[in-house]
């Protein structure tokens, strides 16, 4: 069998599932001595999908010496991204850049690396070379948001986040994403409590998470969190509105809340993720805080008992969460 009839058996060996004799015959291939970039680049993504990082890295740059490629170079970039050598990976992906500057995918991974390094600056200038080849691209936007809320930069990621949401309406990710942003505490420790504010805009993405991933308790924890900040301060969503005769009028505002106030919302969602994740000791102790704060002593102790059957490590927490000696 010559060496292209080989390359071909590989390749159908490998749309059949048979790897190893796969892998084999290439290799065989190579061995003759007249490789070609093809052959590399073949070798290459196949041990990348087997999760053999560092020898797919050896084919690419075997295929990028024969012929330096846009695509070898960034998929060696991307194997060294895999191995956390970020500063070699630059390297390969700037050669990448160098033959074809016109691929948003690179400048996004290259972006990547640089945040990794810690080149805050330089990786924000990468994603947006990418957002300027095309403005909706979600890798550049999700990448470019994970930098700005690492930085406290609560605003540019929210905003960034919510793109990515609306270009990805049905993806979990992109609306828990936006939900975690949304449920962190705003700089300077405000709280927005007008119709339409951050914890309203919070509690909506969070309701929005909920349904798209009901069975990932982390939208659920940071609804509660939510939820647990407003309460503490016994306030309301309003509306103010100016009186005929002078002065103000407060309307209370349900908006995203499926119950009256504050209080009811955080124990109901307490108790029904409680319902859904039996083993997660985060929502038992957090309805056990919620019922220390409304003075309902009993059923607090009991939330905080059975948040310490979950996890004893919370057990040192609640006893000064809830101020007694002893659960």
């Amino acid at each position: 069998m010559d060496g292209e009839a080989s390359f071909e058996a590989a390749i159908a060996a490998w749309r059949a599932g048979d790897r190893d004799r796969a892998l084999a015959l290439l290799d065989a291939v190579i061995a003759r001595g007249d490789a070609r970039v093809s052959h590399w680049s073949t070798r290459g993504l196949w041990l990348e999908q087997l999760g053999r990082h560092e020898e797919a890295l050896e084919a690419f740059r075997a295929s990028t010496v024969i012929e330096p490629t846009y695509a070898d170079h960034y998929n060696a970039g991307n194997m060294l991204l895999a191995l956390r050598r970020d500063e070699e990976a630059l390297v390969e992906l700037d050669a990448s850049i160098a033959l074809n500057d016109r691929y948003p995918e690179c400048w996004v991974n290259r972006g990547f690396a640089l945040r990794r390094l810690g080149r805050s600056d330089d990786a924000r200038d990468s994603f947006d070379r990418a957002l300027t080849i095309d403005a909706d691209f979600v890798p550049a936007l999700r990448c470019k948001a994970m930098l700005e809320s690492g930085l406290g930069h609560g605003a540019q990621a929210e905003a960034l986040y919510a793109r990515v949401a609306q270009l990805s309406p049905d993806d979990a990710r992109a609306a828990i994403d936006l939900a975690r942003q949304l449920g962190q505490l705003a700089e300077g420790g405000r709280m927005e409590l007008h119709p339409g504010g951050r914890e309203w805009r919070a509690i909506e993405a969070c309701k929005r998470a909920r349904a798209l991933a009901p069975d990932d308790p982390r939208p659920w924890g940071f609804e509660v969190a939510v939820l647990a900040r407003l309460m503490l301060v016994h306030v309301c969503f309003r509306l103010v509105r100016p009186r005929d005769g002078g002065g103000t009028d407060f309307e209370l505002v349900p908006g995203p809340l499926e119950t009256g106030r504050f209080a009811d919302e955080l124990i109901a969602l307490c108790e029904a993720a409680m319902a859904r994740f039996p083993e997660d000791a985060f929502f038992p102790s957090r309805l056990a805080v919620a019922f220390a704060h409304l003075s309902r002593v009993d059923d607090a102790l009991e939330a905080a008992r059975r948040a310490v059957a979950l996890d004893p490590s919370l057990e040192a927490d609640l006893l000064e969460a809830l101020d007694v000696e002893h659960l």
